[in-house]
């Protein structure tokens, strides 16, 4: 039987959102969880019929993550990485299912929390990151957290937030020059509006 997925409480994750982001800007990038328009243009090219193991990096509160649980297939396998401290908490005590296991670790380190979970060497088939790539070595991520893992013909999703977009930082040629099959959307409903990329390796 299935495992209930608990919905958080909104106005505590918008709470959330907005206290860490002013805490520390660089590292949240938000001001509030992603919207509905903003999940399903990220889930457009997920192959959640057919993928056994899923990452997410970045799940803050669990907007999308609740979201992924809905869609994958029970015995697909969901880790989520989250490290801070606060949206962690909310993670772990109000998003629950099948497969799933919340980890308060950088995804940077996600070969070495794979390895622990006894998953070294098992091909993921999605990775949705919703860091905030222009606050971080999104080169040494590509290298070092999404192609060593992503299987042939694996998604990675990805997205950049139009403020970010509009100040210079571009993301399309750093993903060109991984992958060849690269689709992206802009959803303006979404605090602050993205560009979503999706990339099939």
């Amino acid at each position: 039987m299935k495992a209930p997925i608990t919905l958080a409480r909104q106005p505590r994750a918008y709470f959330t959102f907005l206290k860490e982001y002013c805490r520390n800007y660089r590292q949240i990038g938000a001001i509030a969880p992603d919207s509905r328009p903003c999940v399903n243009a990220m889930f457009r090219y997920v192959p959640f019929r057919t993928a056994n193991l899923i990452l997410e990096y970045g799940a803050a509160s669990g907007a999308v993550t609740r979201r992924i649980l809905r869609r994958k297939r029970p015995e697909a396998v969901l880790v989520s990485f989250e490290k801070n401290a606060s949206f962690y908490r909310l993670l772990s005590k109000n998003v629950s299912g099948d497969n799933f296991f919340p980890v308060r670790e950088d995804a940077f380190e996600s070969r070495r929390v794979l390895f622990d979970m006894g998953l070294a060497g098992t091909p993921v088939d999605c990775i949705i990151s919703t860091l905030p790539c222009s606050f971080l070595d999104f080169e040494g991520l590509l290298e070092n957290a999404v192609l060593p893992l992503l299987a042939v013909g694996g998604v990675f999703v990805q997205y950049v937030y139009s403020l970010t977009t509009l100040r210079g930082y571009h993301l399309s040629p750093r993903l060109r020059n991984h992958f060849a099959n690269i689709h992206s959307r802009f959803v303006l409903l979404n605090l602050p509006p993205v560009l979503i990329y999706s990339c099939t390796r």
